[in-house]
């Protein structure tokens, strides 16, 4: 059921309720689609479809959704930032691994040469699941050693976002941010 049918007429109301309920959250996704959809045109990232990158801008819009505020700017304007660090995010990661290549050789001069696999841009589905069963064993690891704000932090790092996207997702300052990401490097180096 739409939230037009239930008496939510303004765009401000639709965006508070979705904040906690998930059909007022598609309802405003729905509404928002040729945004998102305008950002990822001619957005072109190894690795990935268009339909792959339609996907990541509306996980970052649901994001930006749930941290809005309203006394700061629109949320058009809020998501479209957002969306467009993502995108560049992405592009600065698939810059990185094309430099890296998928093999690198150690030694190559001697005959007891050392071969170390980089992921693949586009894994397996059998490297896929142990990639993720991988993943599992290092977020058990980490989460052990450091706090929850330190791992989210990391975490979130880890996976390309800017101290102002950290800072902006967590709703707390890019100083806290760095914070806990010093704190966590302390951490799992002793």
């Amino acid at each position: 059921m739409l939230y037009k049918e239930r008496k939510i007429v303004t765009e401000e109301e639709l965006i508070e309720k979705a904040k906690t309920d998930n059909i007022a959250l598609e309802q405003l996704l729905t509404n928002y689609e040729p945004m998102i959809s305008s950002i990822v045109k001619g957005v072109k990232v190894h690795g990935y479809t268009r339909e792959d990158l339609m996907q990541e801008a509306r996980m970052v819009f649901c994001q930006a959704v749930k941290k809005y505020d309203s006394t700061k700017s629109k949320l058009s304007t809020f998501a479209y930032t957002l969306i467009k660090r993502r995108l560049r995010d992405l592009k600065k990661t698939e810059s990185v691994l094309k430099r890296r290549g998928t093999v690198v050789s150690i030694n190559s001069d001697s005959e007891d040469t050392e071969y170390y696999d980089i992921p693949s841009l586009n894994p397996t589905p059998e490297e896929k699941v142990l990639m993720e069963e991988k993943r599992q064993e290092i977020d058990a690891a980490l989460r052990g050693k450091l706090t929850s704000l330190e791992f989210d932090v990391a975490i979130l790092f880890s996976r390309g976002y800017t101290y102002r996207d950290i800072a902006t997702l967590m709703n707390i300052t890019t100083k806290q941010v760095d914070n806990a990401l010093q704190r966590a490097r302390n951490k799992l180096k002793g």
